[in-house]
């Protein structure tokens, strides 16, 4: 809690909270935002959504089908939003390279496209390798 609080003073946020039981338990919260690991997003997200919470869940949401429809259907049986946080959707490059390939005479037929998203992976212990936790190149910098 001491760490939370520090955080919290420092950065002019006027809650901390010691655990995420603590948090979800708050009536004053209305959404939270999930950036767990990638195998602990579903659990954490499915209590968030039991305590009446909106949810925003960064990507990739579950590699398990079964648990996104779970997940889905238990915001929509509580009437909340939950939302995978995934920016490529919406990012306004996306847009105008779509509209810039599907408009006529702004270019000939696509026949392949390309593109790369890399990080520093010399980072030892980073979370988002650890398999265990559903990490990985393609489970988490992959999608």
């Amino acid at each position: 809690m001491r760490r939370a609080e520090a955080f919290a003073a420092r950065w002019g946020i006027g809650r901390a909270y010691g655990s995420y039981e603590d948090l979800l338990s708050d009536d004053a919260v209305d959404a939270v935002y999930v950036p767990l690991p990638n195998g602990l997003q579903h659990p954490w997200t499915l209590r968030a959504l039991q305590t009446g919470k909106h949810v925003l869940c960064e990507k990739p949401y579950s590699c398990s089908p079964a648990e996104v429809e779970e997940a889905f259907a238990e915001a929509e049986g509580r009437g909340l939003i939950l939302s995978e946080g995934f920016m490529y959707r919406d990012h306004s490059q996306i847009s105008e390279l779509a509209r810039i390939v599907r408009d006529e005479g702004l270019m000939g037929d696509v026949r392949l496209a390309a593109s790369s998203f890399t990080w520093p992976t010399d980072v030892p212990g980073d979370v988002r390798l650890d398999s265990s936790l559903e990490g990985g190149s393609l489970l988490d910098v992959g999608v």
